[in-house]
């Protein structure tokens, strides 16, 4: 037996020349005497990764990272938005008045003129917009007696905005009965005469809801009275040929 002799090769793992280490067992006399190609033992170096290969994946990397910070800091901002938002504020004033002394004399007929002012507080909403759609009507009375009605414009609050609208609402030869002339007449002569508003926005499909915004007590020349909003159902029309009132 002959030991191991290493030798250097010009050929590489890859067919090309890299200087490679090869170790070739030297032959025995019987395989030299039968042609058969000495077995070679090959080592290849490890390849190492490219500077490229390292740069791309510290960039993706870097990229995932700013997309998971930038999902957590939207999510934490709009949790915090809901947090402290809160809902908005209808307020309604009567800035001033006409025709009310007649209601309020012994015959208890007259003409009277409202001005409005129709107001959304949406400063404390942080998520959406609040709004009057569509043309409303506003329907101011005493007591349950009608004494007038105007349109009031469409108009919305935006997020964090307090907007409003003004309105005049009028009455032609209302007449109020007696005992409420009498309790109109004691507030207005103590400065404390307050009516009743209601501002009706029409449902915009068939089975859709009026909005109407309930503003009770509101003070002549006062500061401006909240209302409630509520959702109501119209009451469907009677059918042709029926009794029903």
């Amino acid at each position: 037996m002959v030991r191991p002799q290493k030798r250097t090769s010009a050929t590489s793992c890859d067919g090309g020349p890299e200087g490679l280490v090869v170790w070739i067992l030297a032959p025995q006399p019987a395989s030299a005497a039968s042609g058969r190609p000495p077995p070679v033992l090959r080592r290849c170096p490890e390849e190492e990764p490219s500077d490229l290969v390292n740069a791309s994946g510290a960039f993706v990397g870097l990229i995932v990272c700013a997309l998971m910070v930038w999902c957590v800091v939207g999510l934490v901002g709009h949790i915090s938005r809901m947090s402290r938002s809160r809902n908005p504020d209808y307020m309604v004033a009567i800035t001033g008045v006409a025709g009310l002394d007649d209601l309020a004399s012994a015959t208890g007929d007259g003409s009277p003129v409202f001005n409005l002012t129709v107001r959304i507080d949406n400063s404390g909403n942080t998520l959406h917009s609040e709004c009057v759609h569509g043309l409303s009507t506003a329907v101011v009375s005493y007591g349950d007696a009608f004494l007038g009605e105007g349109s009031v414009p469409p108009f919305c609050g935006g997020e964090e905005e307090v907007q409003e609208r003004v309105a005049t609402a009028w009455g032609q030869g209302v007449v109020v009965p007696r005992f409420l002339r009498e309790r109109l007449a004691g507030e207005m002569e103590r400065g404390e005469a307050a009516v009743d508003v209601q501002v009706t926005t029409p449902a915009d499909c068939y089975k859709c809801s009026d909005s109407v915004l309930v503003c009770s007590k509101v003070k002549i020349g006062g500061d401006p009275a909240p209302c409630r909003l509520e959702e109501v159902y119209p009451r469907p029309a009677p059918a042709a040929g029926s009794t029903a009132s």
